[in-house]
């Protein structure tokens, strides 16, 4: 002998059902409210530093401070040893795919030379080596007023291919950071 009646079964069940449903919605409500205030309010970091390297080059690690000065390893298998006659990082590019600003025994301009990297630096094929130079933009070189400030801008190198002779510029890696204190 059953307690509920054929009746009130239907009904716990509708109700069952109304509260599972509606729950449900609610549920789903819920979740893109959170969703929406976590992206608009930056509760959490999008951010995410980057370098993508070009084809025969790889970053290791990298850090810039807040005078704009980047701490760049800078791996290479061109199938050779090269040796770096010159690196510099920009914001821009110049003429023929150059750096715009930052020129540091890359092209002609002279004018922003940092303090720091005397060339020239061998890299045997599937090495490394740490760079430590300055990134300029249009203004000159990149200062930043306070630490976590955002830097997006390139790399090139001037280098010679130890087994060929050849000497090539050209742009090695983008990177995209935030600056440290």
């Amino acid at each position: 002998m059953s307690l509920i009646g054929g009746t009130n079964r239907k009904r716990l069940q509708v109700a069952v059902d109304f509260m599972s449903s509606y729950g449900v919605a609610i549920l789903i409500m819920a979740v893109a409210i959170g969703i929406a205030y976590i992206l608009s309010s930056g509760v959490t970091n999008a951010f995410a530093p980057e370098c993508i390297p070009s084809p025969g080059f790889s970053c290791g690690y990298f850090s810039m401070a807040d005078n704009g000065s980047l701490i760049i390893q800078v791996s290479q298998a061109t199938g050779s040893a090269i040796t770096v006659n010159g690196i510099a990082c920009s914001t821009l590019s110049g003429l023929n795919g150059l750096p715009k600003y930052g020129n540091l025994y890359v092209n002609s301009n002279s004018m922003y030379y940092p303090e720091g990297f005397t060339p020239p630096a061998n890299i045997p094929s599937g090495g490394s080596f740490t760079f430590f130079l300055y990134c300029y933009g249009p203004k000159g070189l990149s200062r930043f007023s306070k630490a976590g400030s955002t830097f997006v801008g390139y790399i090139w190198m001037n280098y010679t291919l130890y087994n060929t002779k050849i000497n090539t510029t050209q742009q090695i890696a983008s990177i995209q950071l935030q600056t440290t204190g």
